[in-house]
């Protein structure tokens, strides 16, 4: 089985492995995949998980593969849209999305943090993970949480958690 790892984020280099633990321990743009046993862990049959679907926004392709993953890995379903605009038609189309995981600087009609407020508009329920390279801005809405880049598995899937919680309290 082949893996992929790419170098470090500024030479862009594609590194072949044929041992999959190898590219996964790799960092992958920015991102540090956790494959450890303590995130494995982790997921363990966890309530709020279940049944539990995450739409992820992300136009890089290699970290939407690698962020994909790791909620896999966590125990969620996902889906994934490369730009605002599929997402937009993806939650239109699907009433299980429960979470958005959205890049900032996302390509589309809108950019992250407006596809947040959209989504906060017409879906109250699904709730947002916002992500970006800069630090946090100070008029961040209450009931998103942000994660800033890089991020790894437990960071994000803690997010998630959190942020589905509070959703099964609001919903109850």
């Amino acid at each position: 089985m082949y893996g992929w790892g790419v170098g470090r984020p500024s030479c862009r280099q594609t590194t072949r492995y044929r041992d999959r633990k190898a590219a996964l321990a790799e960092p992958v743009y920015g991102l540090r995949h956790v494959a450890s046993r303590e995130f494995a862990l982790a997921r363990s049959k966890d309530e709020i998980l279940e049944n539990s679907v995450v739409l992820v926004v992300e136009d890089e392709p290699i970290i939407r593969i690698e962020t994909v993953q790791m909620l896999k890995d966590a125990g969620y379903a996902v889906v994934d849209a490369p730009n605002t605009d599929d997402a937009i038609a993806i939650l239109e189309g699907r009433q299980d999305i429960h979470a958005v995981f959205t890049e900032i600087r996302v390509t589309g009609h809108l950019n992250g943090m407006e596809l947040a407020h959209a989504i906060a508009k017409r879906w109250p329920l699904v709730r947002v993970v916002v992500t970006s390279g800069v630090p946090r801005a100070d008029d961040f809405p209450a009931d998103w949480s942000y994660v800033q880049k890089p991020y790894d598995g437990p960071q994000l899937t803690g997010a998630l958690r959190a942020l589905l919680a509070l959703r099964s309290t609001v919903a109850n």
